[in-house]
């Protein structure tokens, strides 16, 4: 679902700039940021966050996901979709390091069919997602 809250984000993006007046390179920016944080501080988080249990650290990515939730109703700024835009970045990207890393070691015969698995649904939020929008 995180990944198709990213990879979707043009079927919501005239919704974006109308709610929050922001301009076409604004909102463009902010799928931009998004990704980069996704991809890079998401990442390092991951990372990182494989030392620990896995069951805190999803509970703290969980936390992250419902703060972007209820942070998207408050804000009312550029900045402000910005933070909040970039805090799904780092949890979804943070959830997809430990998820596409510790899967396949989870599985000592099928490692192949765990990651297949995973993938697939990674694949789905973007398949999904965009009839969820409209």
């Amino acid at each position: 679902m995180i990944w198709g809250t990213i990879f979707t984000f043009t079927v919501y993006a005239d919704r974006l700039a109308t709610i929050f007046n922001l301009t076409q390179l604004q909102v463009s920016s902010i799928f931009s940021i998004t990704t980069a944080v996704f991809l890079m501080v998401g990442g390092l988080f991951g990372v990182f966050a494989a030392r620990f249990s896995l069951r805190p650290v999803l509970v703290i990515v969980g936390v992250g996901l419902i703060a972007a939730i209820v942070l998207l109703q408050i804000v009312n700024s550029y900045p402000g979709v910005v933070v909040v835009f970039s805090l799904l970045g780092i949890t979804g990207g943070t959830a997809f390091t430990i998820t596409v890393s510790l899967t396949p070691q989870w599985f000592d015969s099928y490692q192949g069919l765990a990651t297949s698995l995973t993938m697939t649904g990674i694949g789905l939020g973007p398949l999904v997602l965009p009839f969820v929008w409209i």
